[in-house]
């Protein structure tokens, strides 16, 4: 229920089909990809259609067959709209990519496509590095697309009504804010990343499309805010989101509602960068606490920060059938989250462990990367300890505590400040793996460990220059998809890739000097590079930062929510991100 098709016949400015890269059960759970599909097709003159990944099974049947892949509305190839774009959430999504344009009937290549070809876009998260992807895509969009998505399909479908060329349609594109066309730009152009000063001005989709089939987040996803204000040095996310923008708390809480009653769904889930530094954190669980009881509908709040969760809002979450708590504190010692900017401390893990587990949770789930820069074999083992002392902070509740310990690996990424750093190496991190295992033995912490082979190929295809395209493709031919699923990973075919076009993956994890040009400076990210480097300076003084956006903290106090909301100055660290602060 909730698709959209609009009516045969009918007059359209453009037609385009949306394509996740992934499964359907993968894609249906993307929010991003409703609030567009729901954008676009809330305009009269304007039609957007599905398209998800297919699976080997259908790929066989339609290779076997010689059949294209076609949209899920109407069954209308994907060659036959105006554009084709492509939601571009990581970088090992990027075979899939190629595979939709392959099925499609698509040239691959950009430079061999017609003027009878749709205008391939893309976007999303990997828009703020596109190099490795420019020879297969027109046109990326680089930031926030609902306000500038309508009218940009309208100037391609328009001019492709009046018969223009290919060429000058890219440069029509290219002439907009946002929008990087490779080749119609010429090099060392930046394309400025565009973002939504309202969030309110946008709101979101009430229901959205229900899937046919159980997705792998089956619920109502509520975004509460876009940005962060905590710059956490290793999160990409963290700077190519700024400024922070949060939705007003009664907006929220009433499309929440007409969410789930529209949809049906059994659990609503809150959604942040950071949704503890959501002001109004506290009183909207609360509400929702006391509307969602009634319907026997669930709810759950994205990757919490340690402080702030008070027992109000645990108990609140407990209310609403939520058994689990994820928290991320990323690095084990303190000397370490001051290195990352991490503004959390072991009391506060500690203390919000002991809270929720004396008010009835039973399972916390923490998140720690290894191999951040400035690592040792100690700050390695301090993940276990904190791990402990978690744990021990629920078994004194007198419940039975279940803490889990998921250890990822750190990848450099693009518009941050350990941009330039190296990954360490593989041998490091096995056996600082090897510590962690010996020392999580016999002691009750549950501990899960990454594969760091597949962490190296993101930090190449996050990292690269359009040399790497190369690689994508023959990995293609070759016959990778899904390389993000752990199962499908084929290691020797992507080693292979690289081998074959002479580029050495180990290399692209190293070091990148001071002066080494950055491909993913074709975007300006609206954060300096100059800010960047201050940061990677302080990082290696251990020396954190406050929170931005917000008041200095007195005595070492974090500010809480009516000191936010009432404050008449706030810090401002002059980052670039166009922020006003009062």
């Amino acid at each position: 229920g909730g698709e959209v098709v609009k009516p045969a016949g009918a007059p359209l400015a453009a037609r385009m089909a949306l394509v996740f890269p992934d499964v359907y059960e993968v894609g249906m759970s993307h929010l991003g990809s409703q609030i567009l599909y729901a954008l676009v097709n809330g305009q009269p003159d304007l039609a957007l259609e599905r398209c998800f990944a297919p699976w080997d099974d259908l790929e066989a049947e339609l290779r076997g067959r010689g059949l294209r892949l076609l949209s899920l509305e109407t069954a209308t190839p994907l060659a036959a709209f105006d554009a084709v774009g492509f939601s571009l959430q990581h970088e090992l999504s990027y075979t899939n990519v190629l595979n939709v344009l392959d099925l499609s009937g698509i040239p691959i290549i950009a430079s061999e496509r017609s003027d009878r070809d749709p205008i391939v876009l893309g976007g999303g998260p990997c828009a703020t590095h596109p190099a490795p992807m420019a020879p297969f895509v027109d046109a990326f969009f680089v930031g926030e697309a609902e306000a500038d998505l309508p009218d940009l399909l309208r100037v391609v479908g328009g001019m492709r009504r009046a018969g223009a060329p290919r060429d000058a349609i890219l440069r029509a594109l290219a002439a907009r804010d946002g929008v990087w066309c490779p080749a119609v730009h010429e090099p060392g152009t930046r394309v400025r990343r565009v973002f939504l000063p309202d969030l309110d001005a946008f709101p979101p989709p009430r229901g959205g499309i229900v899937a046919w089939n159980r997705a792998v987040f089956d619920r109502v996803s509520v975004e509460l805010a876009r940005g962060c204000s905590e710059g956490c040095r290793f999160c990409e996310a963290g700077y190519t989101y700024r400024p922070l923008r949060d939705r007003s708390p009664g907006r929220v809480l009433e499309d929440t509602i007409a969410s789930v009653r529209a949809a049906g769904h059994e659990e609503v889930s809150l959604g942040a960068l950071s949704p503890a530094d959501y002001p109004a954190l506290a009183p909207l669980v609360h509400a929702l606490s006391r509307d969602l009881t009634p319907l026997d509908v669930s709810l759950s709040v994205s990757s919490l920060r340690a402080y702030g969760l008070t027992a109000t809002v645990l108990d609140d979450l407990r209310s609403v059938r939520a058994s689990g708590l994820t928290l991320a504190p990323e690095a084990g010692s303190q000397r370490l989250r001051d290195v990352i900017n991490k503004n959390v401390t072991e009391a506060d893990m500690v203390e919000a462990a002991h809270r929720a587990f004396s008010i009835g949770w039973q399972r916390i789930k923490l998140y720690f990367m290894l191999g951040l820069p400035t690592e040792t074999d100690d700050d390695a083992l301090a993940i276990v300890a904190l791990a402990k002392a978690v744990l021990r902070a629920g078994r004194q509740s007198g419940y039975r505590a279940q803490v889990t310990a998921s250890v990822g690996v750190f990848v450099p990424r693009p518009h941050t400040p350990f941009q330039r750093e190296g990954m360490a190496p593989p041998g490091t991190i096995a056996r600082r793996q090897g510590l962690i295992r010996d020392a999580a033995k016999r002691s009750g912490v549950q501990v899960k460990l990454a594969e760091g082979r597949d962490s190296r190929l993101e930090c190449a295809l996050a990292r690269g220059d359009r040399s790497l395209s190369a690689v994508i493709l023959r990995a293609f031919r070759a016959g990778c998809r899904f390389d993000n699923w752990s199962e499908r990973a084929r290691r020797e075919v992507w080693a292979d890739a690289f081998a074959g076009t002479g580029t050495d993956l180990d290399a692209l994890s190293l070091p990148l000097p001071p002066d080494a040009t950055l491909p993913w400076e074709v975007v300006d990210p609206l954060v300096s590079r100059a800010f960047l480097e201050r940061e990677r300076e302080r990082a290696y003084a251990a020396r954190p930062l406050a929170p931005c956006e917000k008041p200095a903290p007195r005595g070492g106090v974090r500010p809480g929510p009516a000191e936010v909301a009432s404050a008449r100055r706030v810090v401002c660290y002059a980052c670039g991100a166009g922020c006003e602060p009062p």
